[in-house]
């Protein structure tokens, strides 16, 4: 687990939101860890407003170099694209991932 330390957002062409993550002690050289807005919502409820994930903390596993995605590419880069990841919500949080199960989209 890392502690995410920063957390920024990039609105796409697509009009799909890119929340563009920092933590601390996750990645070599503090590379960003890219995660869509469906990803975020999926895993702890949050629609928006991601800056409150400052403070989480979060477990990521990429693919390898190699590996075959489910598009059936393979990649080409080690340690760039998410193959799992998972949230620890701060406390403040916990109601929000709570109502999230019951299928409630906070923020």
């Amino acid at each position: 687990m890392a502690l995410i330390t920063s957390i920024r957002t990039k609105v796409r062409e697509d009009n799909s939101v890119l929340a563009i993550i920092r933590t601390e002690g996750m990645t070599p050289d503090s590379t960003p860890i890219f995660l869509t807005s469906k990803q975020i919502a999926a895993a702890c409820g949050l629609s928006n407003n991601f800056s409150l994930l400052k403070g989480a903390d979060i477990n990521v596993s990429f693919y390898k170099k190699g590996d075959k995605l489910v598009s059936g590419a393979e990649v080409t880069d080690d340690g760039k694209i998410v193959k799992e990841f998972d949230l620890e919500l701060p406390a403040k949080l916990q109601g929000i991932q709570a109502a999230a199960a019951f299928g409630a989209s906070m923020f």
